[in-house]
């Protein structure tokens, strides 16, 4: 609508936004628990992170704690969210970051 009509948007303050799913979702990656699922999940969170400056980290990478890397086998993990209590969400991010160029 911008570029066809010219249309300028106009923007009120941030709201939140949730998504709800039913309980037989095969896309969420805290139910498939695959190591496939968890790359693209990291990808897409880290893309998705990039392209919207002045989001909140905690918001965007809410779940980061919950992924573990196997070392013997380097494929990811989801742990319980008891586990995860005590992992750093910048650390967990970093982590995660530092993985993603390497692989």
């Amino acid at each position: 609508m911008c570029v066809k009509h010219q249309l300028t948007p106009v923007y009120d303050k941030p709201i939140g936004a949730y998504h709800l799913e039913s309980p037989d979702a095969v896309g969420n990656v805290f139910r498939r628990k695959d190591h496939e699922s968890i790359v693209n999940y990291i990808r897409n969170t880290f893309r998705f992170y990039n392209n919207c400056p002045g989001l909140e980290m905690e918001e965007v990478f809410y779940g980061f704690p919950r992924l573990r890397l196997e070392p013997s086998t380097n494929t990811w993990t989801v742990i319980s969210r008891t586990e995860a209590g005590n992992v750093n969400l910048r650390e967990a991010v970093e982590f995660a970051r530092r993985w993603m160029r390497s692989n």
